[in-house]
């Protein structure tokens, strides 16, 4: 097997889909209803055997069955290869920091860097750069994704989003913040989104960026998120659990995946793997995401 520099190891995941579900990378925070995938009932004439195996290793083959020009929603999971303890909070619950009576209403995690269950590593990006040639891309969703703001962290903390949708950046807490996106390709934002506003902030995403963009509190300076505009729906984020699932189908083939951390930046620029019918393992090197 040939050595992956950045230590990643992964086979096609995917499954069979009958409709497609809403965009929307962060996990926690759907928009509208996802439709079930529906059984697909197999002819011995409509399969075809196909293989994914490991990357970077030519010979292994999983002998995966699947329906020929069949689409198929891609998700699997990034783990990384060894047991990590988690980093200490940025502040206890009650500490005196910036705008207690908000901010250490509750303990504050680091979340730089969460490891769940079975090392699943949460906050990772998985995506195609450029959307497929020759599929059709669906329209922008007009309902708007949000942001909270609560207990003086952002909710989500990492998001996709489709060029085009609209985000809304809300406010739970009782003292004012200052949503300040750095953006590339797109407008930067910096304004004050005041105390319990629950109509907020409009962002608006024109154009895709290559990276996820910094999103950030001047007012408290530990609150940190980030977003990804894609100009496709062909991404996610990670959630707790290290498991990420895109919101639409792709047609069966071989495509080229980013994988990107805000620890480790991009873990993997070109990553080709075949979207066939196949489970998907992620495997990080730890050293390459700790901070």
């Amino acid at each position: 097997m040939r050595k992956i520099l950045t230590g990643i190891l992964l086979s096609a995941a995917v499954v069979a889909l009958s409709g497609c579900g809403e965009f929307g990378g962060g996990a926690s925070y759907p928009v509208g209803a996802t439709p079930a995938a529906g059984d697909i009932l197999l002819a011995d004439s409509d399969v075809v055997e196909s293989s994914a195996g490991t990357v970077g290793d030519d010979s292994a083959t999983a002998g995966t069955q699947q329906v020929a020009g069949q689409e198929f929603i891609f998700k699997g999971k990034v783990v990384v290869d060894a047991p990590f303890s988690g980093l200490p909070l940025l502040h206890k619950a009650g500490d005196a920091v910036k705008d207690a009576e908000a901010c250490a209403i509750n303990d504050v995690p680091d979340e730089k860097l969460v490891v769940g269950a079975g090392n699943g590593l949460a906050n990772c990006f998985v995506y195609l750069v450029k959307a497929p040639k020759g599929i059709e891309i669906p329209t922008a969703p007009e309902q708007a994704l949000t942001v909270d703001q609560v207990s003086c962290r952002f909710i989500p903390h990492c998001m996709v989003v489709q060029a085009g949708q609209p985000v809304r950046v809300l406010s739970g807490d009782s003292v004012p913040h200052n949503a300040h996106i750095y953006a590339v390709k797109n407008r930067g934002v910096n304004a004050v989104v005041q105390p319990k506003d629950r109509i907020g902030l409009e962002v608006n995403y024109a154009r895709a960026e290559a990276e996820p963009v910094k999103v950030a509190c001047d007012f408290h300076t530990w609150m940190i998120g980030w977003h990804l505009p894609l100009d496709h729906p062909f991404g996610a984020v990670t959630g707790p659990d290290g498991q990420f699932e895109f919101p639409h189908a792709l047609p069966s083939g071989e495509y080229e995946f980013k994988v990107w951390h805000e620890v480790g930046g991009t873990l993997e620029r070109k990553l080709k793997l075949t979207v066939d019918g196949s489970d998907a393992t992620i495997t990080v090197k730890l050293s390459d995401v700790t901070p």
